[in-house]
């Protein structure tokens, strides 16, 4: 493994005046696109092509060869078998909800849970067998390697040229998925920067320039990722079905809320993505309710998600360098008794300070207590 000399994105791109932000996100593409004109005849993790490769292996050539996926959302619960394989030319959503279906009897929900978690299951099943039918899922599931963090902290750049890029990192989870799981993302130096009303508060409102900016840098990398192979069919699918489809890829089957919020959307466009027929999900009045309170629940997670990471500088999983830990788990757990105390002070009518203390414990997005 070779050491790679330079300076990550993220720690010079507020330094790099706009015009080299366009300049930059123009040679990801070029880099992008060459990855993605390489051609793959399964999906599945990257091995070497030695004695001891996995059983049922696709070579690619004397050296590599294609395996089962190793990404967690393969893992299930249990030794399931759809992880022991490569799937050819297949796509892994029908393999990902068997594995969901196995796992959601495990988990110690509630019958009630379960069961609705499963009939959600059951349709997306049905869900993907009709669309997996058509050209158009066809033409976006082609299998392609893509880096699956193309995130600013993971790209090495020259400080005193930062449009030239040294190298990559984080490569760990890269596998050959289908080219819809990319379609969707985009990577955080084209995105537009959310403010946070506490980190953000002297932060100027007026920052229209800056707006069109990170738009233009948006708009620059849609155009860049059209022109690459496989990918550039992948964007132009229904946004609503590409992000069901990428959702499922990537194990968001075991979420019931998430599913049905994928589901929904899916629904609500059926018409508009010219496939015969009623789409397999029909979600009822009650439903709707259901999925506006969970995803209201869901929406408070992911924004104190975001806070929490910028405050303590730690990844949106809660991942930090083993030398700082010291250094955050004071603030941390300074956060979560602040949080709870002010989910008891503002407890519903109906409540009692024992529920608002589980509610909060509910909602609080990290394990760490």
């Amino acid at each position: 493994m070779e050491h790679v000399s330079g300076v990550a994105l993220n720690d010079i791109w507020s330094q790099m005046p706009e015009v080299q932000h366009i300049e930059f996100i123009e040679c990801m593409g070029k880099l992008a696109k060459e990855l993605c004109a390489l051609d793959f005849r399964a999906l599945g993790s990257l091995y070497l092509n030695t004695a001891d490769k996995p059983p049922g292996a696709h070579p690619i050539d004397e050296e590599y060869c294609i395996g089962p996926h190793c990404g967690r959302q393969f893992w299930g619960y249990n030794d399931d078998q759809a992880t022991q394989a490569a799937i050819p030319l297949g796509f892994q959503g029908p393999y990902l909800t068997h594995i969901s279906e196995a796992t959601v009897d495990q988990r110690g929900s509630t019958q009630k849970a379960v069961e609705d978690h499963s009939q959600l299951l059951k349709l997306s099943r049905k869900t993907l067998e009709v669309v997996g039918d058509t050209t158009t899922f066809q033409d976006a599931c082609s299998p392609l390697l893509f880096h699956p963090d193309l995130h600013a902290r993971n790209i090495i750049v020259d400080p005193n040229h930062p449009t030239q890029i040294l190298g990559i990192i984080d490569w760990q989870s890269a596998a050959v998925e289908p080219a819809f799981v990319h379609a969707v993302e985009t990577p955080d130096f084209a995105e537009e920067q959310l403010l946070d009303k506490t980190l953000d508060a002297d932060v100027s409102h007026d920052s229209l320039e800056a707006e069109h900016h990170a738009q233009r840098c948006k708009r620059t990398w849609a155009v860049m990722a059209f022109l690459c192979p496989k990918l550039g069919k992948a964007t132009t699918l229904n946004p609503a079905l590409c992000r069901y489809l990428a959702g499922v890829s990537s194990g968001c089957s075991d979420e019931a809320t998430s599913l049905r919020s994928l589901l929904m959307d899916v629904s609500s466009e059926w018409k508009e993505l010219g496939i015969p027929g009623v789409c397999p999900y029909q979600p009822s009045q009650a439903d709707a309710e259901l999925l506006s309170l969970e995803l209201d629940q869901l929406e408070s997670t992911q924004r104190l998600r975001a806070y929490l990471s910028r405050l303590l500088r730690c990844e949106m999983d809660g991942w930090i360098e083993e030398g700082r830990w010291h250094e955050v788990v004071p603030i941390y757990r300074e956060q979560y008794a602040e949080f709870v105390s002010a989910c008891i002070a503002s407890w519903e009518e109906d409540e009692t300070a024992e529920d608002a203390e589980k509610k909060a414990d509910k909602l609080w997005p990290f394990d760490l207590r």
